[in-house]
């Protein structure tokens, strides 16, 4: 059940992600609001990825950052580096790259949770 929740939530945000980024990919002050949002947005899945492996989740971000890649065995780099820039500047070109990475990102994690809904194990 967890893990269909978790399912349903990541190929959410991957279609709004998608929908925005063709709304504001032009736009530097949207596009950049739509990258610096995706951590707020995206700590409660992770939340939920923690309790799929029963454990509990940890209360800050870049622990949250630290622990999951090596549990699930997946690359969270473009979410640890959107969190290190967070109060700097960064060009259009940098803000579309980090849209890429983190759709390319939601779609691994729905193809991994996905998979757990017929077997719920990871």
């Amino acid at each position: 059940m967890l893990s269909g929740n978790c399912s349903f939530n990541l190929k959410s945000k991957l279609m709004n992600l998608r929908k925005g980024y063709i709304a504001v990919s032009e736009n530097h002050k949207k596009l950049s609001k739509l990258v610096m949002r995706a951590i707020p947005t995206l700590m409660p899945m992770c939340c939920g990825m923690f309790f799929l492996k029963k454990k509990l989740c940890p209360d800050n971000c870049s622990t949250m950052l630290t622990q999951l890649p090596l549990d699930y065995k997946i690359d969270l780099s473009v979410l640890d580096e959107i969190n290190m820039v967070k109060d700097k500047k960064i060009s259009k070109e940098e803000l579309k790259t980090y849209v890429k990475r983190l759709i390319t990102l939601l779609d691994s994690l729905y193809k991994l949770i996905g998979s757990t809904t017929k077997d719920e194990k990871i």
